[in-house]
Parts: structure tokens; sequence; C-alpha cells
């Protein structure tokens, strides 16, 4: 990776809100362009998997997201009077938390990421890369076609001096594309072979990546040039297993030779586990696509950052003032840290270069709640960091050390990482109890919570987050016997109930008062009205979509559309058939 601290940057990172400072720089420049490149942690990048389950209706598990995966796809770039003089630094900043904050906190503390690397004269090292595509049988469909529409993308994104090779695994593994140099020619056949590939077989993987890793070793000697490992999958590998044959013990291995790994997600169920484990190796991140926008987001966007390591093997040792302790910590792994003494140190396997600044962040309180606190003057250290990394280009090992001051009035972006981290905290918590407890009333009370402190906030950027919530809330309010979120779900969760028949044309086998019912783990129950709703009478399997739901055992098809009063209307497409019902006085949980 080539990159040079620039003039422009060093300035900017004097402090443009001195006046006197600023109308010298005016007077000077025409034009003042912020050129210094942003820095992420690696591992989880999204948590794409949660928001697409949350707009299906659904509540996800709490093991499908990451905290680290959620600051990732915000900008939280920190500014500071000091520039940044190496490879990597860090920003420190802090703020006091209003009473009631989900992260039960006193203060938040911000550890932002910061670079030297200069935006205007740097440029991606020539890339070896390893394709690995899963086409077994589950990949057929939108899956495959989302690999390779990923996998032509990243084509479209080299450069003449890359190299390229494509490896596919079903229950056999084949070459598919032998070691290929990028030219500016031979693009269009390059994606034209990727569209041609085609789902067959079951499921190898770690024969698959056997013979990614082998090739990359082979043609790594020869190459001028970083070389990286890019696995697309459907299949949730086996991270419980270390050996050398297992995914992660790849993995390990091959990033003791400067190979690393990107893992992208196509259906699979990403848990926080993989997060973890891909998070500890050097040189790993992680990703989800859910469709064509995230396939364009991430490979037009990032593509040439996911790629560039800037910085591995760092420890962030954090130490408060006297008489605070940290309680939480967002932004890593939650087993990639330990306590020494006062302090925390967190340990980072590699950092990448990101279009959005990355950082840890921590929750800080008091020792004794029942003593008054000490005040903290906005010119005081609240917080000492020590950072320790190596730099992924020169090999050197380097240090900084920064302090952390407590802020009267702080910056947005440490804000906007606070509302995030509390987010966080309250979709686990919901999801707890929605799954473990079978609470919905709690899960329903703790997304309403935090949706009051999200919607009371002025911080912008969070559009995206304030959809998620409201739906999320919206979901647990049905559940929880609240029918006035009903609109606001997808049609397709509001059918999840139980449905008494007000009134039938067209069958002699429903009657008025008997019971439908539609659950979450898709049965279809039918319950007669002069028996117990603990006695079925009938269960099938069923499906659905927007418009239409089919019984599966009865082989028929259903238009259902909802009416005030959030009663239900069931036809049948031919119009001899129409089942009025109103919810069930009990509604589901």
């Amino acid at each position: 990776m080539r990159h040079h601290i620039s003039r422009t940057a060093f300035i900017l990172a004097l402090g443009l809100s001195s006046v006197s400072l600023q109308a010298q720089i005016d007077d000077e420049y025409d034009e003042i362009v912020v050129t210094g490149m942003k820095v992420t942690a690696g591992g989880a990048q999204d948590i794409n998997y949660f928001r697409g389950s949350v707009d299906r209706g659904e509540v996800p598990h709490a093991d499908t997201m990451t905290s680290e995966g959620l600051l990732s796809q915000h900008d939280l770039i920190l500014t500071s009077t000091t520039p940044c003089m190496q490879t990597l630094c860090l920003n420190g900043e802090a703020m006091k938390m209003n009473s009631g904050n989900m992260l039960g906190a006193d203060y938040f503390l911000g550890l932002a990421f910061d670079t030297n690397i200069d935006g205007a004269t740097w440029t991606r090292d020539p890339l070896n890369l390893v394709v690995v595509i899963d086409k077994s049988g589950s990949m057929s469909g939108e899956p495959l076609e989302q690999a390779r529409k990923s996998v032509r993308a990243a084509i479209g994104k080299m450069q003449p001096g890359d190299q390229i090779s494509i490896v596919l695994y079903g229950n056999v593994v084949e070459t598919y594309l032998e070691p290929t140099k990028i030219t500016r020619s031979n693009k269009g056949a390059l994606k034209t072979k990727v569209k041609a590939i085609e789902s067959r077989g079951s499921t190898n993987m770690e024969a698959g990546l056997v013979r990614a890793f082998e090739l990359a070793k082979s043609t790594q000697a020869d190459f001028d040039g970083m070389t990286r490992v890019m696995l697309f999958t459907d299949e949730r590998p086996n991270v419980g297993k270390t050996d050398a044959g297992s995914f992660m013990g790849m993995a390990e291995a091959a990033s003791e030779f400067d190979i690393g790994m990107t893992t992208v997600g196509v259906g699979i169920i990403f848990g926080a586990e993989l997060a973890t484990k891909v998070s500890s190796v050097r040189g790993g991140n992680l990703f989800f696509v859910r469709d064509n926008d995230d396939i364009e987001r991430l490979f037009s966007t990032e593509f040439d950052f996911m790629v560039s390591e800037v910085a591995r093997d760092m420890t962030v040792r954090v130490t408060p003032r006297s008489g605070y302790k940290i309680t939480g910590i967002y932004g890593v792994p939650q087993d990639s840290f330990t306590r020494v003494g006062d302090s925390v140190e967190m340990n980072v396997a590699t950092a990448f270069l990101s279009s959005a600044g990355g950082g840890l962040f921590l929750g800080v309180t008091r020792d004794n709640p029942d003593l008054p606190p000490e005040p903290v003057e906005d010119t005081e250290s609240f917080a000492t960091a020590q950072l320790i990394y190596t730099d992924s280009a020169t090999k050197a090992r380097q240090m900084q050390t920064v302090t952390a001051a407590a802020m009267d009035r702080p910056s947005e972006n440490l804000q906007k990482a606070s509302l995030l981290s509390q987010q966080y905290v309250a979709l686990r918590s919901a999801a707890n109890s929605h799954h473990e407890d079978n609470d919905q009333i709690a899960a329903f009370q703790t997304l309403k919570r935090f949706s009051d402190i999200l919607e009371a906030s002025p911080v912008e950027g969070l559009d995206e987050e304030r959809k998620l919530v409201s739906t999320l809330t919206a979901t647990t309010g049905y559940l929880s016997g609240n029918m006035e979120y009903a609109e606001a779900l997808p049609a397709s969760m509001r059918l999840i109930n139980k449905w008494k028949i007000m009134g039938v044309t067209g069958s002699e086998d429903l009657r008025r008062g008997d019971v439908l019912q539609f659950d979450k783990d898709d049965n279809f129950t039918i319950f007669r009205r002069k028996r117990s709703l603990e006695t079925s009478d009938e269960v099938e399997y069923y499906r659905v979509n927007d418009e239409q739901v089919y019984l599966s055992d009865s082989d028929l098809t259903l238009n259902y559309k909802f009416k005030k009063g959030g009663k239900l209307l069931l036809t049948h497409p031919k119009g001899d058939l129409s089942i009025r019902l109103s919810p069930y006085e009990a509604a589901m949980p």
C-alpha cells in the first residue's frame, strides 16, 4: 500500500475552529479538500442479515448482530487538534450521558481511528484475488445470482496488473478459472465466464478452501502485491473446529503468510460466533449482501478498501480517571478484551481502509454510585489510551498515547456512536426477551424506550436506524397485543395471529366461530368452535407473500386483505370462497 501524509490534512488537523487560522487558510487556498483516509477494524462490517430479517417482519436472534457490525456502517471519525504523524492513530473524546440511557453509563468514551494516509495520492497495491464460490444446491437461484453479480462487480473494479483465480465447490472442487492477469480487454470475457457458473452438488467448503489457499500460496511468490481469498457462500462455516483442515484453521495458517480472507454471505445466518472468529484472524473481514443495492454499495464503494490492510496485531489499553470504571465496550467482539487492574485491554487483529471511519467505544461509570461524583472539567483528561500495532506495509511496530477530555459540547459523531451503542444494547435485549424468555411485552417496552430516545435526538445520519427500530418496535408491539401497530407491519407478519371466523361463504367445512391460526413457524391450524383451543382439528404448513397465502397440504391458494379495524378477508382467486375474520381476543404471543 502506498501512502503519504498530505499538507492539507496536516493543516486541517490543527483545528479549523480557529478563526485566525481559518482566515489564513482561506487567503492561501481557494478550496480546502480533506484528503485524509478513514480506517475501520476488521471482522463484521455490517448487520445486513439482521436488517433483512426485520424487514420481513421477523424478530431476529440476538446473535445475528454484533456491535462492531452496526458501528461499522456509520462514519464515526473524531477530530483532533494534534495531527496524526504515523500510519494509525487514535483520537479520544468523552461525553456525559443523560440519565435513563440504555447503557447505564455515566460517561461515554470514544477512541476513533485516524491516519496520515493521504487520499489524494493513495493507490491500492496490485491484488492477487482468489475467489471461492459455493455452487452447491442450496445456492441455486438468488444466492448464486448474488454471488455471480458480486464477483462480476469485483472484476469491474480490478485494474491492469491485478490477477484473479476462481475456485468452485459443491460435492467436488474445480479450479474454474486459472490465475489470469487483468487487462483492459479481458474483463468482459471474465464477467461472461462468471455469469455461466451453475449450481450443482452438495457442500464441501473445507475442500474448496484447501484448493483456494493452495492456489493463493502457489501464486503469491511470483506476484508483486497482496494476496487475498474471497469466499462467497450461503452456508454457515463450522467455526468450532480450529484444526489445520477447518475453516478457521486454514484462515489462521494463511494469515501467517500474509494471505487475508474476506467472507461474503449471500443467505447465511452470520452469527456473532463467526464474526468473532473472523475478527480474531489477521486479515479477516466479513460482509453480508441482501440484494442488488448491497452489492452495488459494497463493491463500488468498498472494494479497494476491503482488501487493503493498514495495521495488524493492535492492542489498545484504556485507563479511565480515578473513581471511574469501564462497564461496557462496543466496536469489538465481546471476548476480545481483558481487564488489567483499572484498565481494559482490547485486541484488534486487523485494521482496514474504509469509506467510514470506525473506532472503539466504551461506557464508563463511577466506582461508587452512592458518592457524589467529582466534577469533570472540559479541559481535564477523562481517560488515557495506549495504542500499539504493527504497520501492515513496513512491518514496523508503532505506539501512541492519547488522552480524552470530557467535552461539554461533544461532537455529533460521538453522540451518534452513543446512540448506536444504545441501539445495539436495546436490540439484543429485545431479541433475547422475545426468543429466550418468550416475553413479548418486555421486548416491546425495551424497543419503545429506545425508540423514544432515538426520535428525540437531533443527530443526523440515522434514518436507516430509525426505520429499523420503528419496524421492530411495531413487530414486538403487535406480538404483545398492541393491535394499533398492525398497519405498520409487513402484510405477511400481520397474518401471524389467531383469527375468529365472523362469516364464511362457499365452504361447507368452515363455520362462523371457528378459529384459524397462522403461526411464526409456518403452521396453519383450524380450531373448531365446539372444541378447546388446545385441541386442533387440522394442521398444515403454509407459505405467504404480500398478497397470497398457500396451504401446502390442501394445495389451496387464498388471497388475503386487511380491512378496517384490523379485520382480515380471505378469498379464493376464482371468487367462490370468502372468509371474514376478526383477531381472536387473545393475540398470539
